[in-house]
């Protein structure tokens, strides 16, 4: 150019215009999660300014937003693995004239095909199992991907072996005559990749096959309350069959009880869900429990009574049975005690029915079961008319005994009939009750109620039958106060001749009822019993050592004590 008004001629050097260049086109398509195999090609390149071209990479990804890294050449080969279509487009400047980055001409594009997923089946009718005879159908919705269709087929189960698949028209119906099984199945294909995904319903035809049943024998352990709710696996290993699922297991009995201690059968039917049935009959064996009848709740007073409590529901009303060991001081219990929680007035009552070792059982209210807790009791060793009353009205005081003289007495109660008065109760019949005695204690609202064993002698275990226990918040049963007791027989029993060597004879008269003998030693053990329902009986005493012994005899709660002397 001539340029006027310069002193000097000077030359302008104007660079080339820059133009972006362009890249092929052509693109690429790849199956779903696949990476791009070729190469984004150079068509022309970027040329002019000074030349000091620099490139870079963008896709759709982020709609041309950001340059990818490591991406800064003329070709670019796209990076995978990628799950939907994306272009890309190069980038490029000068970095004397066009420092902003210009889109090169053409857009390379890398199509992904979409993943074939299946439509979804529904079923008629939808269950597992199905009866022989039973039509069967299918209805679809639709899937999606793959730039394909969905198809439809079915096929057949006979025996253990299946058809081929065949076409299937949504909503036909299929017959299960003959059948052990149906599949109904839709398939969609991708057009490019041939990936494809199915998806599948059934039904299971029942072969009206029998049911295979496994009987067992085995044990069942009744509640404390006395019974049992059985389910299928206390009498069956197993059961199923080879077509059709089982609906139901009854039995009968459903559950047990007490009326079914020991070996009983149960009548069991299995039905499948067509109807089929199996009848089996497995025996098992019905346990009383050990477990106590809630509330009741077994303590020690001391460790060292290291007691033990079970209770057998199914014997006279309910059994506990107690063991106990140590013995007890004026101010240290050592019970095993048996006891609910009783706030404010209320009563205990139990039975006892043997004590074994010479031991102590009795009836207790006591403040807690703390070693010199305040308590009210009232014990006795049953073969021995010798019974205590002992009262501790101050805690970790020495106990107060009072001794009374009353033939083997069974049943025992104690009234709180307000927050401090206890009154101690004895029957022999467990409706008529004899006022024995009346304490005064302090204890407060909420105390312990129940029964317990007390071993006598150091070394032994005493071992103790209760029955007819029960703890209520309320005064139970009327008493007769005060009332004597005489010291009579209450039936006549005639022992002779005493002493003897090898017999006596026991003569009842007019007895027609269960009499309970126990033949009792010197130290308070238990020798034998046994039990008769005549007016006479010959008793045989050879094999006794010689010695002073006591015979007892019970009739209706009633208690007749002999002396007998064996030489």
């Amino acid at each position: 150019p001539n340029y006027t008004g310069l002193d000097n001629g000077a030359d302008i050097t104007v660079r080339p215009q820059f133009t972006t260049g362009e890249i092929t086109t052509t693109g690429e398509t790849i199956c779903y999660n696949a990476s791009p195999a070729a190469a984004i090609g150079n068509a022309t390149d970027a040329i002019g300014g000074d030349n000091s071209i620099t490139y870079s990479w963008r896709s759709s990804a982020d709609s041309y937003a950001a340059a990818i890294s490591g991406a800064a050449t003329s070709t670019y080969t796209p990076a995978g693995p990628l799950t939907s279509s994306t272009s890309y487009r190069r980038y490029a400047k000068d970095n004397t004239c066009n420092t902003t980055p210009e889109v090169s001409t053409g857009t390379w594009t890398v199509t992904v095909e979409e993943l074939a997923v299946a439509g979804t089946l529904s079923k008629t009718p939808d269950v597992t199992y199905i009866c022989q005879g039973d039509d069967v159908s299918a209805s679809l919705t639709a899937g999606s991907g793959g730039n394909g269709t969905d198809e439809l087929e079915y096929r057949t189960k006979t025996g253990a072996s299946w058809s081929g698949w065949t076409a299937y028209t949504t909503g036909t119906d299929i017959s299960s005559t003959g059948k052990t099984g149906i599949e109904v199945q839709t398939r969609r294909m991708a057009s490019y990749c041939s990936n494809s995904d199915y998806t599948t319903v059934s039904w299971i035809v029942d072969l009206t096959n029998p049911l295979a049943v496994a009987k067992v024998s085995g044990t069942v352990t009744l509640d404390p309350t006395g019974n049992y709710t059985l389910i299928p696996a206390d009498v069956l290993s197993s059961y199923s069959d080879a077509g059709v699922g089982v609906e139901t297991v009854s039995m009968v009995p459903a559950s047990v009880s007490c009326a079914n201690l020991g070996l009983l059968t149960i009548i069991v039917t299995v039905t499948d869900y067509c109807g089929n049935q199996t009848i089996v009959t497995p025996q098992i064996t019905v346990l009383q429990g050990t477990a106590l009848l809630s509330p009741w709740v077994q303590g020690n007073t001391s460790p060292s009574a290291n007691g033990t409590a079970v209770y057998s529901p199914c014997t006279n009303n309910g059994t506990f049975y107690l063991t106990t060991q140590g013995v007890s001081a004026p101010k240290v219990d050592v019970h095993d005690f048996v006891y609910q929680q009783l706030c404010g007035n209320g009563t205990v009552i139990v039975r006892l029915d043997d004590v074994q070792n010479g031991g102590w059982a009795g009836v207790m209210m006591r403040e807690s079961n703390a070693v010199g807790s305040k308590t009210v009791l009232f014990k006795t060793k049953l073969y021995n008319p010798m019974v205590l009353i002992g009262v501790r009205s101050t805690t970790n005081g020495n106990i107060s005994n009072t001794t009374q003289n009353i033939p083997s007495i069974h049943w025992m109660k104690i009234q709180r009939t307000s927050s401090n008065t206890f009154k101690i109760y004895t029957s022999y019949d467990g409706t008529t009750w004899i006022r024995r005695y009346t304490a005064t204690v302090a204890m407060n609202n909420c105390i312990n109620a129940g029964f317990f064993t007390e071993n006598a002698v150091s070394g032994r275990t005493t071992t103790t039958w209760f029955d007819h226990a029960e703890v209520v918040g309320y005064l139970k049963d009327t008493e007769e106060e005060n009332t004597d007791i005489i010291n009579q027989d209450l039936f006549d029993v005639m022992v002779y001749p005493n002493p003897a060597s090898d017999h006596v004879s026991i003569s009842i008269p007019e007895n027609d009822k269960k009499v309970k003998v126990t033949l009792i030693n010197a130290s308070g053990l238990v020798v034998e019993t046994s039990e008769f329902n005549t007016m006479e009986v010959e008793y045989y005493i050879n094999h006794i050592k010689p010695g002073m012994y006591l015979l007892r005899f019970e009739r209706d709660g009633m208690i007749v004590n002999k002396h007998l002397v064996v030489l």
